[in-house]
């Protein structure tokens, strides 16, 4: 809502990175709109297509949106860029849990691998992509919700260990790297 009245306001007419996403924007909530209509109809081979394409444009609109990369007034780093930062975030780990569940649904034998093994090489992306984005953009919005994912995960099978375990231990890594990441940044600030 936030970003539905910021961008129609006169003042945002001309404002370049908002012009670049226009369409994108608009393509992702018809990406959204088709995941949400084929998943209703169980066509889960199909959602996987369209929760790619959704991705697609929100990656596409968080870069030209530049987040992470200029600096832009508060108003639209609250009411632009936030939003995208969380939403791209969602998508991605809903991108994942997508892969997952459809992937159970065609009852894949997961190459006679233990579930515990996919479950590592799974944490092990979600790292290296948060870790990728600490560094590339320390976008504390976009890394809030992969810890509040790593957190629920962990809280609803907290009665597993081999899952509880190794998602908390993979949540510590994500706030270390975000950590790391932001001292960084403040100490590359002091040396200029």
């Amino acid at each position: 809502m936030a970003f539905a009245v910021f961008q129609a306001l006169p003042s945002q007419r001309e404002n370049p990175r908002l012009r670049a996403t226009g369409w994108w924007i608009s393509l992702s909530g018809l990406a959204n709109s088709v995941w949400i209509f084929l998943w209703h109809y169980e066509q889960f081979q199909l959602t996987l297509i369209a929760m790619l394409g959704l991705l697609g444009t929100l990656i596409i609109t968080y870069l030209r949106l530049g987040i992470g990369r200029t600096t832009v007034p508060a108003t639209e780093t609250w009411a632009a860029r936030l939003p995208f930062s969380i939403y791209l975030d969602w998508i991605t780990v809903a991108t994942i849990a997508n892969v997952t569940s459809l992937l159970d649904y065609l009852k894949w034998d997961r190459f006679g691998v233990a579930p515990e093994i996919w479950m590592g090489i799974v944490l092990t992306a979600v790292l290296v992509i948060a870790a990728l984005m600490n560094f590339t953009s320390r976008d504390i919005a976009y890394i809030a919700v992969i810890l509040w994912a790593l957190a629920g995960i962990s809280v609803k099978h907290a009665a597993v260990p081999a899952v509880a375990l190794p998602t908390w231990i993979t949540f510590g890594l994500v706030a270390l790297t975000l950590a790391i990441a932001l001292f960084l940044r403040q100490t590359k600030k002091t040396v200029r």
